[in-house]
């Protein structure tokens, strides 16, 4: 576990910036690249070694790694507000940065801020770590009433497997042409990944063990009465864990910025039209295509089922492309095999 100061200049592992860059070698003692910088660890011929000021020779001098793009971006911070640099000046260290939560004295959210600006106010003692992830400051000589508050925008990309957040601002600038454009900002964005495969599967678990509990060597039991009624707005429970962890993450967000819009994405597909979009009977449309006989033995003028080509219990699924019409004898030899095993003998 890393443990951290409790001085006033903080670790640089907890603040979102870009790592420095190190060589693989670097980690193997005696290697070529062991000073990290692709020169050989021990000069051949000599035994002095490259990075320590013992060869002398100037193109084997180590390189500083961050001295002038921290400084650019400490100018940059203090120069204005502390969030991205004007058009003007250019950070080297990337401006694609996630920005930092910034509570006030009181603990109401603020404008987030650059992270260079954070690491200024941790050092000089004018803020304090609030919250590690995500990481959070509170300041401790302004109030809300003191600050500018401007407001941000959350936008909600909701998904099957995941729901992307997004927390936006808009500021004006100069364009090219000397016109005045608003211009939309990133600040922060997050994924937040679903359980409801998980939570499917430990449903159907559960129906089977309480299935197999039931009816194990109680052949003459009475069926259980059917008195079990659903609320209202009732969900299934992989959806409602969506609708739940979504709501509390877009209110935990609303605690650490200055929330003042939420844009929420709404477009829904129905992938089971999408494989079948006509509004025929499936039933109509499978008789149809195998003109009324059976797609495994051919034989016609019988009752004919729909069958599922790769069984439901091997994970097929009941789109059109996955069905076929087949006799009651064939549909029962068939069972849970796959295609290729019930058809072996018929190439």
């Amino acid at each position: 576990m890393t443990t951290f100061p409790t001085g006033e200049r903080t670790h640089q592992a907890v603040l979102p910036q870009q790592p420095a860059l190190e060589s693989v070698g670097a980690d193997t003692p005696g290697g070529r690249d062991e000073t990290a910088h692709g020169h050989p660890g021990t000069n051949r011929g000599t035994d002095r070694e490259h990075g320590r000021g013992e060869t002398g020779e100037r193109h084997t001098i180590a390189r500083r790694r961050h001295a002038k793009s921290a400084a650019k971006a400490a100018k940059a911070a203090e120069s204005g507000s502390g969030d991205a640099p004007t058009p003007n000046q250019v950070y080297a260290g990337g401006v694609g940065a996630a920005r930092v939560f910034v509570l006030s004295k009181d603990g109401r959210p603020l404008m987030p801020c650059h992270p260079a600006r954070a690491r200024q106010l941790l050092a000089r003692g004018r803020a304090a770590i609030a919250r590690r992830i995500p990481f959070v400051i509170r300041l401790k000589d302004r109030t809300h009433g003191e600050s500018d508050v401007v407001g941000v925008q959350l936008r909600v990309d909701p998904g099957s497997r995941g729901t992307g957040f997004a927390l936006t601002d808009e500021k004006r600038e100069v364009g090219a042409d000397g016109a005045r454009v608003t211009v939309r900002r990133g600040l922060f964005s997050m994924e937040l990944r679903h359980r409801g495969d998980q939570i499917r599967s430990r449903m159907r678990q559960r129906s089977g063990y309480r299935r197999r509990r039931r009816s194990a060597n109680r052949r003459y039991r009475a069926p259980r009465s059917l008195n079990r009624m659903r609320p209202a707005g009732w969900l299934p429970p992989s959806v409602r864990h969506r609708v739940d962890t979504t709501f509390a993450l877009a209110a935990r967000l609303s605690r650490y910025a200055p929330i003042t819009e939420i844009n929420v994405e709404r477009v829904a597909f129905d992938m089971h039209q999408e494989g079948n979009p006509a509004p025929a009977p499936i039933r109509t449309r499978l008789r149809d295509a195998w003109h009324n006989t059976c797609a495994y033995c051919g034989v016609a003028g019988v009752r004919l089922n729909v069958e599922h080509v790769k069984p439901r219990s091997r994970g097929g699924s009941s789109r059109i492309s996955n069905l076929v019409v087949s006799c009651v004898p064939c549909n029962q030899a068939k069972g849970s095999r796959s295609v290729q095993t019930f058809l072996a003998h018929q190439p």
